[in-house]
């Protein structure tokens, strides 16, 4: 399986009720779950073979204080939460 349909995959089963309700880390998946969810997408990765991923924080502090957390390696970079909306 392609690396791109993998993450798909493990970003749709995030995303579904029963996954969300199992921890308090999913519950508004993707918001708010993006340390959680790039932690778990690594060991996954790992485990089927698709090499190492290096978990990356980054905050701002500018208008609203924002963290974010994400997946690289030397190759991508994979950001399992990216395309929701922060509201401030």
């Amino acid at each position: 399986m392609e690396l791109l349909e993998f993450v798909w995959k493990v970003k749709k089963a995030l995303a579904l009720e029963e996954i969300k309700s199992c921890y308090v880390g999913f519950n508004d998946f993707p918001a708010g779950a993006c340390m959680d969810s790039s932690i778990l997408l690594g060991i996954l990765l790992n485990k089927n073979g698709y090499g190492i991923f290096n978990l990356v924080s980054g905050w701002s502090n500018t208008e609203h204080f924002f963290t974010h957390t994400w997946l690289e390696s030397e190759n991508h970079i994979i950001d399992i939460t990216a395309g929701h909306n922060y509201l401030f």
